[in-house]
C-alpha cells in the first residue's frame, strides 16, 4: 500500500490515509478522525463487545472517514483490509459522495467468514456461495463457537445488506483468487486480476560460481 502512494505521489498525484489508530502508525495528518484502535483477541468482555459491535456497523468508522473526504475531496478511494477494524460502514459515506471506490481483496473474506477457506488447517469450501453457517457448525474459528458464530453472522448480514455494493471494482492479485469469487457470486462483473508488484531496485541479482570437470 505505501509502495503504490509512493508511486502515485511521484506522478504527482496527492494522497492521504484513513485507518484504525493504532500506535505503530505512522504520523499521519487525518489521524484525529481514525475510529479507537481495537483488540479482537483481548479476554476483557468490553474489548470483546466493541470489538463484535464494530465488525458489524462502526459509527465511529464512518463518521471519521466522512469529515476526512469532505475536507481531502479525493478523486478515488482504494480500499484494503477494512472488515473488521473499519467494517464497511466506511463506504456509506463514499457512496452518498459519489466517490468511486476500489478494493484489493488480500484473502478470501467476501466468501469466507474466516479468510482463508481452511477448516482446523484442512482446505475446505463449504461456505462458498453463501453457506456462511458452516463456519459456525465447524466452529472454523479458533475452534471457537461464539467467535465463529459471529464470523457466520457478520458474513450473512453483510451480504443481506449489500454493505459492499458501493466499491466499483475488485482488484485480485492471483487469478485463482478471482475465479473463486466469481464462483461465490461476490460481484463477479466487478472482479479483475491485476499482479501485486515489487521494488526489483535493492534486490541483488544472485551469482553462481561454477565448477567443471573434464574426463
Amino acid at each position: 500500500m505505501f509502495d503504490l502512494a509512493r508511486l502515485q505521489a511521484d506522478a504527482g498525484d496527492e494522497v492521504a490515509f484513513f485507518g484504525m489508530d493504532h500506535p505503530d502508525n505512522e504520523p499521519m495528518p487525518y489521524s484525529r478522525h481514525f475510529p479507537s484502535y481495537v483488540e479482537f483477541r483481548d479476554p476483557s468482555m468490553s474489548m470483546r463487545i466493541r470489538a463484535s459491535a464494530r465488525m458489524l456497523y462502526s459509527s465511529s468508522a464512518e463518521a471519521g472517514i466522512d469529515a476526512v473526504i469532505t475536507d481531502f475531496r479525493p478523486d478515488v478511494v482504494h480500499l484494503h483490509n477494512i472488515y473488521h477494524q473499519l467494517s464497511p460502514s466506511v463506504l456509506r459515506p463514499l457512496d452518498r459522495a459519489g466517490i468511486p471506490s476500489v478494493m484489493t481483496l488480500h484473502d478470501y473474506k467476501l466468501a469466507c467468514p474466516t479468510y482463508q477457506f481452511l477448516d482446523h488447517g484442512k482446505v475446505c469450501e463449504a461456505c462458498l456461495g453463501g453457506h456462511f453457517y458452516h463456519a459456525a457448525t465447524h466452529r472454523c474459528k479458533d475452534g471457537s463457537a461464539a467467535a465463529s458464530l459471529l464470523a457466520a453472522v457478520e458474513s450473512y448480514a453483510h451480504g443481506i445488506t449489500r454493505a459492499y455494493s458501493p466499491v466499483r471494482l475488485f482488484i485480485c492479485p492471483s487469478r485463482f483468487l478471482a475465479d473463486k469469487m466469481k464462483e461465490a457470486g461476490v460481484f463477479p462483473e466487478r472482479m479483475r486480476l491485476l499482479n501485486h508488484f515489487i521494488d526489483a531496485g535493492p534486490i541483488a541479482p544472485a551469482t553462481f560460481s561454477r565448477n567443471a570437470m573434464t574426463s
